[in-house]
């Protein structure tokens, strides 16, 4: 049994009332909150890994130590998830659930989305990469599409289905009811459905 308590997600102003009058406070296992002026952070053996602003965001930076323990604080207490994918680390927000990448030191909202307007969604950099030019969101992007190959080809990347089942153009609805592959079959079952919607 752990003797770990369970915080749940942080913000400034929840860190802020159980520090009440202290400077500084044991939440966990060499895990401190500490009062950093204004800001309030979260300090796991002698790095600060999250720091929570005033104005609502919180700043992700574990400085290197991508460690399990040092992940895990992270995605307990910070509003975003950060995870690893076959070596690349992304941010999930969960919210919206929509994937974005990560880097030491980002800064993100309390719904857990990156405040640097330069961060895109991994979808729509998915999109723009198939697709070969640049889109302001991912409805646009789907809806451009009058390739049936490109439609496949964005429909078999990982966590791309019910984007494209949500913004595909009807059009391409009897095409995938002529389907060959197996995996056509699904696509075309699931576009039925949506369009009996």
């Amino acid at each position: 049994m752990s003797n770990r308590k369970q915080i749940g997600t942080l913000s400034w102003w929840k860190a802020d009332s159980m520090l009440g009058n202290w400077d500084e406070k044991r939440i966990s296992y060499e895990t401190w909150l500490i009062r950093r002026g204004e800001d309030i952070a979260v300090r796991h053996f002698r790095t600060d890994i999250l720091t929570f602003h005033r104005d609502g965001t919180c700043t992700i930076d574990p400085q290197g130590y991508h460690t399990v323990t040092t992940m895990s604080r992270i995605n307990d207490m910070s509003p975003a998830c950060v995870w690893v994918d076959h070596g690349d680390q992304f941010i999930n927000c969960y919210e919206t659930d929509e994937q974005y990448d990560y880097y030491d030191g980002i800064v993100v909202n309390e719904e857990g989305r990156p405040v640097d307007p330069s961060v895109q969604p991994r979808s729509l950099a998915i999109c723009s990469e198939i697709l070969g030019k640049d889109f302001s969101s991912v409805q646009e992007a789907i809806e451009s599409i009058d390739d049936l190959k490109l439609l496949r080809k964005l429909i078999r990347r990982k966590r791309m289905m019910p984007r494209v089942l949500r913004y595909c153009n009807k059009k391409f609805l009897p095409a995938f009811l002529g389907y060959k592959e197996s995996g056509d079959k699904i696509i075309a079952d699931r576009l039925a459905l949506k369009e009996a919607a």
